[in-house]
């Protein structure tokens, strides 16, 4: 009996003493630390230094740091863990902020390219339209703090822009073209950064018109009807008392200027009440000119005025052998 349990005893013993063995070494062996994660430093340049007053750095969590460019212009994020940021601009008066830059920090470090930084604008585009299209011969604007004028022809579609005008306000006007109302009043307009549109404006058509003078008095023609003879226009007034009065001239797109009215070509015809044709080309006694003041080329429209002395083609008895025309005027005749 004792033989049996000895070596049972003794196995147990020894099982025990390397169980507690084993449990004392796990106990005092080290804890082991994970790496710590690697840094870099991120750097770059501004320029031209003193443009920009700070330099934000950012990651997907938010802002990290904040740097502050030296007077040279380089600025530097050490100790950044490597991975993605974002950088961030803040401008010094009188500079604009650039777009903000995506960069990789890598081990070693990373440098990004140097940053140019824009000047802020100080000026900028006014602009705006003349309802109809050819109403404005041209648009004056007027800085109101300096008196400086510029001036601007609108285009074919009535558009107009004063481009790099400096801030501030302006007094604008429009200069009508022929045709067009001349009493167009002034307005305000302040040119801001991105520019500025001004509402659209409206000139008013004057309406065709007509006037000469008899030795009887004002003939004012209810009737006013411009033609195409051929390759040369022609403009007939009459009224109701059988009064007809016809101008031929040469071409068909008339310029500004005078012509004489006493040749095959440019001449003036009177009919009056007694039928008989007097014409400015015709007899020793005859003369006359016709004076285009204005031409809008964009609305086809034409002013003028004329005078003549015109002979008797078929007189009458006791019809006079000359009429006397003054103060002749038309205003916007289309072409």
């Amino acid at each position: 009996m004792r033989n049996l349990f000895s070596p049972l005893l003794y196995s147990l013993l020894v099982g025990a003493s390397l169980t507690a063995t084993s449990c004392g070494d796990k106990k005092n062996d080290p804890v082991v630390q994970p790496p710590a994660p690697a840094t870099a430093t991120l750097s770059g340049q501004v320029s031209p230094a003193g443009s920009i007053t700070t330099v934000t750095v950012s990651n997907a969590s938010g802002p990290v740091a904040t740097a502050t460019p030296t007077s040279t212009g380089a600025y530097s994020f050490p100790g950044l863990t490597l991975g993605a940021y974002t950088l961030a601009y803040t401008p010094a008066p009188g500079y604009t902020a650039p777009a903000t830059a995506a960069v990789t920090l890598a081990a070693g470090g990373t440098a990004v390219p140097t940053t140019t930084v824009a000047l802020a604008p100080t000026t900028a585009t006014l602009s705006g339209q003349i309802n109809p299209a050819g109403a404005v011969a041209s648009v004056r604007a007027t800085n109101d703090a300096s008196g400086t004028v510029y001036t601007v022809t609108p285009s074919s579609t009535g558009a107009y822009a004063f481009p790099n005008l400096p801030f501030g306000r302006y007094t604008v006007q429009l200069v009508a073209a022929s045709g067009f109302n001349q009493t167009i009043s002034a307005f305000s307009a302040t040119v801001v950064a991105g520019g500025t549109t001004v509402p659209v404006f409206t000139v008013s058509r004057l309406p065709t018109e007509a006037l000469y003078t008899l030795s009887t008095g004002n003939v004012v023609p209810v009737y006013i009807s411009p033609q195409v003879l051929g390759s040369d226009r022609f403009i007939t007034f009459e009224n109701s008392t059988n009064q007809r009065l016809t101008l031929f001239l040469q071409g068909l797109t008339p310029t500004v200027g005078t012509v004489s009215l006493t040749t095959a070509a440019n001449y003036a015809q009177y009919n009056g009440p007694d039928f008989v044709n007097y014409r400015s080309n015709y007899g020793s006694a005859a003369s006359g000119t016709l004076t285009i003041t204005g031409v809008n080329t964009i609305s086809r429209l034409y002013s003028g005025n004329f005078s003549f002395v015109g002979g008797a083609v078929n007189p009458n008895v006791g019809s006079p052998s000359t009429r006397t025309i003054t103060n002749g005027s038309f205003v916007n005749i289309s072409y």
